[in-house]
């Protein structure tokens, strides 16, 4: 999953992934635990964003790369 935060507005934990930052853009790869999964079964992860000003939504524009 490719995600970019709002402008002064940082992923501070990430929980079922692992992550690579460049600026604000982030980018979500599988855990370990969760790296094989068979047709049909699915995984999530969760994020905590934190920073001042950018946008109010409770959630980051992404897209699945």
């Amino acid at each position: 999953m490719n995600a970019r935060t709002p402008a002064r507005q940082r992923v501070d934990s990430l929980g079922n992934g692992n992550a690579t930052y460049q600026g604000q853009n982030a980018m979500v790869h599988n855990a370990g635990h969760n790296g094989s999964l068979n047709p049909g079964q699915s995984a999530t992860f969760g994020y905590v964003v934190s920073g001042s000003g950018g946008d109010s939504t409770t959630s980051l524009p992404c897209r699945v790369g």
